[in-house]
């Protein structure tokens, strides 16, 4: 009995609407991978359930509430110790990666946008482009590969549009006794966390219209630190505190289109301003607009699929599940790896949950093997250089 992977390969009837019929073969790589694009139709039980985008170096989870959407900024440089830690005796209670929550809220006191049966989200992974529909207003999301950035474009076409408010939230929030300091730091918008003799440090900022958050984690001669920095274009938006823990940037109501831009930043030296880097980001991304980011994002990710891929078909749908599956990876994949380490295995840049992720900032080799055993043959060499830095 021939196998439905084999009677796939070599089927030529069942691939004729993808490849063209010319002196040699050419594909329709975007028909292709769009085989294996994320569709759905209400919303997402669970922050783990939603959508990935990402640069190769940092990325999130787009996920919603009725009201809001919702993510949690992640880098493959966040590391909150190295192995020189004393302060955490269990091995698997250190943390890392998780940048900052970002929650877009656009609802308001009005109807809820994203209703289970007004929502749609779609995922294309050709053009590595999220578009997220709603009641009246339409999300556009991507992360642009030249700058560590993701934009979103909101294009709210409500008969009453409301006042669109994106927080910046801490990741941790409890308040520990520090002698003399607790009423500065709170006056600083400052929320400093102690394990032994590992600290981290949580600073909200706003820079005009920019807004910010920093994390420094420090053990003895260990220093690392985190940023992420959000500006609005096309909108008047105004920065303020909304209390110890969050800044928000509030956008002021009107129908059409603007841009988010999030920016994230990571550094070892102390000398960084890790704040003016992600800002500068921003200023960057800005001074191009959404629709030329989501094309150099579109032109990257098409490079990148023409470097080989995979069709298969069965009658039974087995095989086109593994292509699925198979293009899939390769998506996260490259939506992960083009860092100076690589993505942690048990969540890649795809953390929900704050910093209560386990085994944060640490490398185990049989767990990363598993994600980089089948590049090679994949023909995306380049998606190995962080493991071969490490």
């Amino acid at each position: 009995m021939r196998h439905p992977l084999l009677l796939a390969l070599f089927s030529l009837s069942a691939v004729s609407s993808l490849f063209a019929s010319e002196s040699h073969i050419q594909v329709d790589r975007r028909r292709l991978i769009s085989r294996a694009d994320l569709r759905y139709d209400r919303p997402a039980t669970r922050p783990e359930e939603g959508m990935p985008i990402g640069n190769g170096r940092t990325g999130t989870l787009v996920w919603t509430t009725p009201s809001a959407l919702k993510m949690l900024i992640n880098r493959v440089d966040a590391h909150a110790v190295d192995s020189t830690t004393v302060s955490f005796p269990r091995a698997d209670s250190d943390y890392g990666s998780v940048c900052g929550y970002v929650d877009i809220h656009v609802a308001d006191s009005g109807e809820d946008v994203f209703p289970p049966g007004a929502f749609r989200q779609h995922l294309s992974l050709y053009d590595a482009l999220l578009t997220t529909e709603g009641n009246g207003l339409k999300a556009r999301a991507l992360a642009w590969p030249s700058g560590d950035v993701i934009a979103i474009e909101i294009d709210d076409q409500r008969p009453q549009p409301a006042a669109i408010n994106i927080q910046l939230r801490m990741l941790r929030y409890q308040v520990q006794y520090e002698k003399g300091r607790n009423s500065q730091l709170a006056q600083d918008h400052v929320n400093l966390f102690r394990t032994a003799n590992h600290t981290a440090t949580s600073r909200l900022g706003i820079h005009g219209d920019r807004i910010s958050l920093t994390q420094h984690y420090r053990e003895l001669r260990f220093f690392n630190s985190t940023a992420v920095a959000i500006g609005v274009l096309g909108r008047k938006a105004r920065a303020r505190y909304l209390n110890e823990t969050t800044v928000q940037l509030s956008a002021v109501p009107g129908r059409g289109p603007f841009t988010i831009l999030i920016a994230s930043a990571a550094s070892r030296s102390e000398q960084d301003d890790i704040a003016a880097k992600a800002v500068h980001q921003v200023d960057t991304a800005a001074s191009k607009g959404f629709e030329t980011l989501r094309k150099e994002t579109a032109a990257s990710w098409s490079d990148y699929w023409s470097k080989g891929m995979v069709y298969l078909h069965s009658q039974s749908g087995q095989a086109d599940f593994v292509e699925s599956n198979y293009t899939y990876y390769l998506y996260l994949m490259g939506a992960t790896s083009r860092g100076a380490y690589p993505p942690r295995f048990g969540g890649m840049l795809w953390f929900t949950d704050g910093g209560m992720s386990r085994w944060g900032s640490q490398y185990w080799f049989a767990n990363t093997y598993s994600y980089y055993s089948n590049l090679m043959p994949a023909n995306r060499m380049e998606l190995m250089d962080p493991v071969f830095r490490l």
